[in-house]
């Protein structure tokens, strides 16, 4: 008993990546409790259980920062965008949406579309990262920048 109630104090004190709902649910083990967590990636495939699901979506990190290639960052950025906007739970949108949040990959453009009084073309740039059609601005500079900006969100 003293033990539980120690490792209880623990989770609340943030000491360990469990919480007491996690101690209290019927699949809590202490061999469980420090061993190490599954595959957020087999999780997501293979677990339809919303709390998993969720703890999963936040396990998953960005992979360029430890020195993953472009292929794994955009699989990752695709599962959690359409986890975000398809997930039955609502509390697993939320933990895609935080994962999203913190992840820092900037994509680089060569140039901005721009007015002629160099205004830059921001609900176009939006409207292109949105997959939505765009007309072509009549006051805009260089029409093929849009389609540069295009090719650097496609990939």
């Amino acid at each position: 008993m003293l033990l539980l109630a120690g490792a209880a104090c623990l989770s609340q004190a943030g000491c360990t990546g469990s919480t007491w709902d996690d101690m209290t649910s019927k699949e809590f083990s202490f061999k469980g409790w420090f061993a190490k967590p599954p595959d957020p990636l087999t999780v997501l495939r293979d677990d339809s259980d919303g709390d998993h699901r969720a703890r999963a979506l936040r396990a998953l990190s960005e992979p360029k920062v430890h020195g993953g290639t472009d292929a794994e960052q955009d699989a990752i950025v695709q599962i959690l965008s359409t986890a975000a906007a398809g997930e039955r739970s609502a509390y697993c949108r939320l933990a895609a949406i935080q994962s999203l949040s913190t992840f820092k990959d900037a994509r680089v453009v060569p140039r901005l579309p721009k007015t002629r009084s160099g205004k830059i073309l921001r609900a176009s740039i939006r409207r292109i990262a949105d997959g939505e059609p765009v007309p072509m601005p009549p006051t805009i500079e260089d029409p093929a920048v849009l389609d540069e900006v295009r090719e650097a969100l496609s990939g």
